[in-house]
């Protein structure tokens, strides 16, 4: 039956990247900024600032490992995108137990080898602005433990405006950042984790303004 389902997921993601890569990309026009991001093989945290639902799509775009995303609950339990989201095998998180539930189900994913990615604020940004981390990811770059890779999406804002109906044409560009390192498998305790969940958004800050910037964008 497992093998059912994963051949179900397999079909479904080819299906999606097919979609993406004829539409996605000639729409916002989605290209990379600088160096091709580092993917070594094992557990991978790809992180990046959050403005529109497509944000997900941008990345997988660019990265040539498949990437399976935490998400808040409030847009996987919506009726129009469920199937969306389970085509994509992406993993709810919500709030007190759900939380929980959704951290280990990231851990599963991770130590199977695989890439999880993860937008730190938690949240849209209304503005295009980075907010501030949520700890969640140091907790799960040090048990898994695996590297983060951050990534900077500049444009992406304009691809779907906040209460547009629909995505706009636009022009995205994605910076990555050198890999960072995962913390120390010993708590370290709530400062020392916030502490790290800062240097990955500096991370994600710096990348983002090298996608500002524009310079030589590259379509891999």
């Amino acid at each position: 039956m497992r093998r059912v389902a994963e051949g179900i997921y397999e079909l479904g993601y080819g299906a999606l990247r097919v979609v993406f890569l004829l539409f996605f990309r000639p729409l916002f026009l989605t290209r990379r900024v600088g160096p091709a991001p580092e993917e070594p093989a094992g557990p991978l945290i790809v992180c990046a600032n959050h403005a529109p639902y497509f944000d997900p799509v941008f990345l997988q775009l660019l990265v040539r490992r498949r990437i399976v995303f935490v998400m808040t609950n409030d847009f996987y339990v919506l009726p129009s995108g469920r199937w969306f989201f389970w085509a994509a095998r992406a993993i709810p998180v919500g709030t007190g137990r759900r939380a929980k539930i959704g951290l280990e189900r990231a851990l599963v994913e991770l130590r199977k080898g695989r890439v999880v990615g993860i937008f730190p604020e938690g949240k849209l940004s209304p503005d295009g602005s980075i907010g501030r981390p949520q700890r969640g990811v140091s907790l799960l770059a040090r048990m898994a433990p695996a590297p983060i890779l951050p990534a900077g999406i500049f444009g992406n804002h304009r691809a779907w405006p906040r209460g547009a109906r629909w995505g706009r044409r636009s022009d995205v560009r994605v910076a990555f950042g050198p890999l960072i390192p995962p913390p120390p498998p010993t708590p370290p305790g709530r400062e020392a984790e916030r502490a790290y969940a800062q240097r990955i958004m500096a991370a994600v800050t710096e990348a983002r303004e090298v996608a500002r910037a524009g310079g030589k964008s590259q379509v891999p």
